[in-house]
């Protein structure tokens, strides 16, 4: 008779205060490419990502400008495309199959919530 290992599954879970919200999903690129107002409150024209999702994606360009606040009230008002199709902020979270290519559109140029 040989002993086996206990099957609990404890070495597939996160150890505890881990997030498990993206552990399955691989990280991919999101090219955010600002159009008009959004390219001078974002003080660049793209910048490029590394995430699970929009959101994280967008969190961390609006991390990188704290405490400037612009940023985030640009996000309020903005329409993102995603590879030509509007996303909704509710959406933002959803996991991304591969690297996206995100328009931020303020409400003159054709964007706006």
């Amino acid at each position: 008779m040989t002993a086996q290992e206990p099957q609990d599954g404890r070495d597939r879970c996160p150890p505890p205060g881990a997030s498990s919200h993206h552990e399955n999903t691989a990280r991919t690129t999101v090219d955010l490419v600002f159009w008009a107002g959004a390219k001078a409150v974002a003080g660049t024209g793209t910048e490029r990502w590394p995430a699970h999702t929009l959101g994280e994606a967008l969190r961390a360009a609006a991390a990188s400008r704290a405490p400037d606040a612009r940023f985030d009230r640009l996000l309020a008002v903005c329409t993102i495309l995603v590879d030509g199709v509007v996303v909704h902020p509710e959406r933002w979270e959803t996991p991304l199959d591969g690297p996206v290519r995100a328009e931020i559109l303020p409400p003159f140029a054709g964007g706006g919530n």
